[in-house]
């Protein structure tokens, strides 16, 4: 396991989930509930649960009214989903490994 690259990017996590956290229940609480499963998952190594949960993350984003929140999450998003299929594939790339 690539610890400094897990603890980078459950640094990520936690920040994306600070900023979240500005934003109003109605808006943001299903979108963080979301994505602190998927955290929660990616520190358990566990690329497809990571995965599903960030597809219901993605689903959740259109509650936030703020543009540039959404394009910020759905970017953050599109980087882990990319790299939980990665490790989900078996290539030797973990998450938080430099591309």
């Amino acid at each position: 396991m690539n610890e400094p690259g897990i603890a980078k990017d459950l640094d990520a996590f936690d920040q994306l989930l600070a900023g979240l956290h500005h934003f109003p229940p109605e808006q943001a609480s299903l979108l963080i509930e979301h994505l602190q499963g998927a955290r929660f998952y990616l520190a358990g190594s566990m690329p497809h649960e990571l995965a599903f949960n960030l597809n219901l993350a993605e689903s959740a984003v259109d509650n936030l009214r703020d543009s540039g929140m959404k394009d910020r999450v759905r970017q953050f998003i599109d980087h882990y989903r990319q790299e939980s299929h990665h490790g989900a594939s078996g290539a030797t790339r973990q998450p938080g490994a430099n591309s």
